[in-house]
């Protein structure tokens, strides 16, 4: 029952996020209306500090992957 949002780099992701029925739009838009952030990066800066500014109070951050930081 959850609405995801997916923000993607990679346009033809993106295109195949929003063809799967998922709302896509840039980390600046979803930070202001999402509750929970995940990342499978595990790259530093994906979530910056303009993102956390604009995100609400409790918001859930996780950085997850396969890189060492």
């Amino acid at each position: 029952g959850a609405q995801v949002i997916v923000t993607e780099v990679n346009a033809v992701a993106a295109l195949e996020a929003a063809m799967d029925g998922f709302a896509v739009m840039p980390m600046a838009e979803a930070a202001k209306v999402a509750d929970v952030f995940i990342t499978v990066t595990g790259n530093k800066h994906i979530v910056r500090r303009e993102h956390f500014a604009a995100m609400k109070d409790g918001a859930l951050v996780c950085n997850s992957g396969h890189f060492d930081v």
